[in-house]
């Protein structure tokens, strides 16, 4: 597929709310650091990988993990050709990065001469993905991190076809939702993210990705879902994984395969 598709937005009116749509293209954007990205310059202080950084930062949460590795690599076009499998690039010591200004350090890092992007109190959205910014041309603010964070994650840098769905009044106060068909090469997948602002300009978000597999929903948990231990049925077909408080896999047969549905809440 070519991966230099642009993005095409448009406004559509569906019982009095506002849809946005962005026409499958390139969701890596424009990856550098300029137009008052917040960013500080570090240099690692020995070999690593954008992998072991983001355990180190955020070793219980892997959404976050998925979205700092994303986020790393758009600032750093010059050393990360591409969003997909950049965390497991070799940085060798001495690498300098641009990283993202409102997270913590690398471990052993220094900031190179105090240089740093603009203020980590920016309201500028040109570091954040496409989808995150067509949010934010609907009104959204407070749940823009949260849209970019989880948007990050469902697509791993592959193109996609998105929907946005919310209201045009209050924008910033009402749950907003979207619906993505992501390119695959070896399947049809879709997810879905809604996200809702509450007190202190927090926000939480829920995703779901959907998947067909072939094969029975038995071998399908074992195989593709080998670390979620099984929670039952869900009431008489659809099979139930556990992977942790926030996270179940749903299985539900579908003719010589299974839908794979998995959910994830993160507050």
């Amino acid at each position: 597929m070519v991966r230099s598709i642009r993005h095409i937005l448009c406004c559509l009116i569906l019982f009095g709310v506002s849809i946005a749509v962005v026409v499958a293209g390139e969701l890596q954007g424009d990856a550098s650091p300029k137009g008052g990205a917040a960013s500080v310059r570090v240099v690692l202080p020995h070999a690593t990988s954008l992998n072991e950084i983001a355990r180190q930062i955020y070793p219980n949460d892997r959404v976050a993990r998925d979205a700092y590795r994303t986020a790393v690599a758009r600032l750093n076009p010059g050393i990360f050709a591409t969003l997909k499998n950049a965390g497991s690039l070799p940085l060798t010591a001495g690498t300098v990065l641009h990283i993202p200004s409102g997270d913590p350090l690398p471990e052993g890092a220094s900031v190179e001469n105090g240089k740093t992007g603009s203020s980590a109190g920016s309201e500028s959205t040109d570091r954040l993905g496409l989808v995150a910014k067509a949010a934010a041309q609907r009104g959204i603010h407070t749940c823009l991190k949260r849209i970019d964070q989880l948007s990050a994650f469902v697509t791993q840098g592959e193109p996609a076809g998105v929907f946005i769905f919310n209201t045009a009044q209050e924008a910033d106060r009402r749950i907003v939702s979207t619906s993505m068909e992501v390119a695959d090469q070896q399947k049809v997948r879709y997810a879905s993210s809604t996200f809702a602002p509450y007190a202190d300009d927090a926000c939480g978000g829920v995703y779901e990705e959907v998947n067909w597999w072939p094969g029975s929903c038995s071998n399908v948990a074992v195989t593709i879902f080998p670390q979620f231990g099984s929670a039952g049925k869900l009431l008489h077909d659809i099979q139930m994984l556990d992977g942790g408080a926030t996270v179940r896999v749903f299985l539900m047969p579908a003719g010589d395969g299974c839908i794979s549905i998995k959910k994830e809440a993160v507050f």
